[in-house]
């Protein structure tokens, strides 16, 4: 419940992953592009997990799939992998 209350995006993957976690990492969108530059075409960026619980009211299931859409805390990228030689999509 008290997921979002620091504000920092390391206490959230430090609170959401669990104390122990040795790896939990979080990336902007942007940083997550650089990461990919020159290895994939990204062809698509999704979002989810926005943790409802954590918000002070309830709020309806409609509302929570748009801001789970929009807003989640998570980063899906989909995309190509690009070939090496040639810096083109692979098939």
């Amino acid at each position: 419940e008290k997921l979002l209350a620091s504000g920092r995006a390391d206490e959230i993957v430090r609170m959401y992953d669990g104390r122990d976690n040795p790896l939990g990492r979080s990336y902007t969108l942007a940083e997550l592009r650089q990461l990919v530059e020159g290895l994939f075409q990204i062809e698509e960026v999704g979002y989810f997990f926005f943790p409802a619980r954590a918000l002070p009211v309830s709020i309806p299931r409609w509302l929570h799939r748009w801001l789970h859409h929009r807003f989640g805390l998570m980063i899906i990228l989909f995309g190509r992998r690009l070939d090496p030689a040639s810096g083109t999509p692979r098939p």
